[in-house]
């Protein structure tokens, strides 16, 4: 029964990660649009090394993410193949018990599992491999947005300090007015991010603790099993590192939506103008409001909830533990 729902809810996490991203297919355009022209307007500017910086940052996170993820995969798909290895190195008079990577009712398709026991396989090696690659591209490209915006927050406090070797007024009002529009764009991507995503994270929160308490539970379970209890052992292990993966680009924007006032009030205030001083205190209002990603607009993500999170499900998990 717990077998059967760890591959229903790996599933349903794929697949509604999947769904989101199609539905708001229009707004990610709009917004890698924006990436796009980020990059073109810090072409010429100091800046751009920042945003370099915060790219290079994206993409070291995402092949460590991707590595981490098919590691576990293939922990978890290959160790039922031990039977199959065993039985054409080490043949028995009997074939070893066959096992599946997931407990799948094929009967309901009129087909039996063991007596098609290759080709099931080879489905259920094929079918988690595209929900492991429906997560990924979504965790991926939200981390990848994450990270530009949160390399736009930080290009303004080194536009500020430009202010500082102005003596013109009307140039230090440009100045001002350049990192207004990139506080802005900041804004609107992070706002993008939280209005697409944040119900997708409520069910996926929800389910990575329903998982974590399962899978943990299936790994006592099988303790006679080494084999087994390793498998499951590793899948918990992999929801951990994907909730954290999650939660992680919360508490980053959280930090740098928050660090903006930090910033401003490191200006030299007494050496700009009286119109510079209005425009960047609207600037300061708005960065007191520091931006966070949600989860269905209840649960902000950040490490904080995610030790939250865990406590819940090792809760959960002892509750289970004491009704098996």
């Amino acid at each position: 029964m717990i077998f059967g729902l760890i591959a229903q809810v790996s599933v349903a996490i794929g697949f509604t990660k999947y769904y989101f991203m199609v539905s708001n297919m229009k707004q990610i355009r709009m917004a890698i649009d924006q990436v796009r022209q980020d990059w073109r307007m810090f072409d010429d500017s100091p800046a751009i090394e920042t945003i370099h910086n915060y790219a290079a940052r994206g993409s070291l996170a995402t092949k460590c993410y991707i590595i981490i993820f098919c590691a576990a995969y293939l922990i978890f798909s290959v160790v039922p193949l031990k039977q199959v290895i065993l039985d054409a190195l080490i043949p028995l008079n009997e074939s070893r018990p066959k096992i599946f990577i997931f407990d799948v009712d094929y009967s309901i398709y009129g087909i039996d599992a063991l007596e098609y026991y290759y080709p099931t396989l080879i489905h259920s090696c094929f079918s988690s491999m595209i929900v492991l690659h429906m997560i990924v591209t979504v965790d991926t490209f939200v981390l990848v947005m994450v990270e530009h915006c949160c390399g736009l927050f930080e290009t303004i406090g080194g536009i500020l300090k430009e202010t500082e070797l102005e003596k013109s007024g009307v140039r230090q009002f440009k100045i001002i007015c350049r990192a207004v529009v990139v506080h802005h764009r900041a804004i609107s991507l992070a706002e993008f991010i939280e209005s697409s995503f944040n119900m997708m994270y409520a069910f996926v929160v929800l389910a990575s603790m329903v998982l974590i308490s399962s899978t943990g539970l299936e790994a006592i379970i099988k303790m006679d099993e080494v084999a087994e209890m390793t498998r499951f052992l590793t899948f918990t292990v992999g929801q951990l590192f994907h909730l954290l993966f999650i939660s992680l680009p919360g508490q980053e924007l959280l930090d740098h939506s928050t660090r903006v006032s930090e910033q401003v009030y490191s200006c030299d205030w007494s050496r700009i103008s009286a119109d510079g001083r209005k425009l960047i205190s609207i600037m300061l209002m708005r960065s007191m409001k520091p931006l966070r990603m949600t989860a269905g607009r209840f649960y902000l993500m950040n490490i904080e909830n995610y030790g939250n999170v865990l406590r819940t499900s090792f809760s959960y998990f002892t509750v289970m533990l004491s009704t098996r």
